[in-house]
């Protein structure tokens, strides 16, 4: 009877355990996923006062978006190449990283169409989302990023797959040329340089040790 006893403390205490895990790890996430949308909150609420500053908030936005993919793609092939624990552990908020990438995409693309909702989009106002410039984003990038950020939970992991999950999330890197060619040739080439190339670096030579270790 005694061992019996012990035996359910034992498993009474490993509960409780993984109970307070699970609620640290929920915890952690809201406020991971709080603190990265702090800004898009202040972003939201400006333009909600003054829809003037969609200007301002569409540059800051922009900056946003970009950072948090590149973190976000940035990751993976950081672990690989210096195999760091605390890089492990910012890694378990990824999706949080990719899904506020999206939050500050869809800002952007709000105040573009308060830049543009002065035109008559049914009088050819909306030929503009064509352009050279606008399209990799409006017609790829955004797109892509809006299904990244629906799918980036377990339960889509479950309905999909994992195969088919990395599969379709792989398509982010669609996103990532769309999103170079639209910061070149809306005139945020250097920024783009600046951000990207680093990036592309550690994209191939997490691939070339990949390679080598297969």
């Amino acid at each position: 009877m005694v061992k019996i006893s012990l035996i359910l403390n034992a498993q009474n205490h490993v509960a409780v355990a993984k109970m307070c895990g699970v609620k640290r790890s929920v915890y952690s996430s809201l406020l991971v996923w709080i603190g990265i949308h702090v800004p898009a909150f202040v972003m939201i609420t400006t333009l909600f006062v003054d829809r003037n500053q969609h200007a301002t908030v569409l540059i800051h936005a922009g900056y946003w978006a970009v950072a948090c993919l590149v973190i976000t793609l940035s990751l993976n092939p950081l672990i690989v190449i210096f195999k760091s624990t605390w890089l492990r552990t910012i890694n378990q908020y990824r999706r949080h990283l990719g899904v506020a990438s999206f939050s500050y995409t869809f800002i952007h693309a709000l105040c573009f169409f308060i830049k543009r909702i002065d035109l008559d989009l049914w009088q050819g106002g909306w030929q503009y989302f064509f352009h050279p410039a606008i399209a990799p984003a409006f017609l790829l990038a955004f797109p892509i990023l809006l299904v990244l950020a629906i799918t980036s939970n377990h339960f889509s992991i479950k309905f999909l797959s994992p195969i088919r999950w990395k599969k379709l999330h792989k398509c982010v890197y669609i996103a990532e040329i769309a999103i170079i060619v639209h910061m070149v040739l809306t005139g945020y080439g250097m920024q783009a340089l600046l951000l990207f190339v680093p990036l592309i670096i550690l994209q191939l030579i997490r691939q070339k040790m990949q390679i080598g270790s297969g």
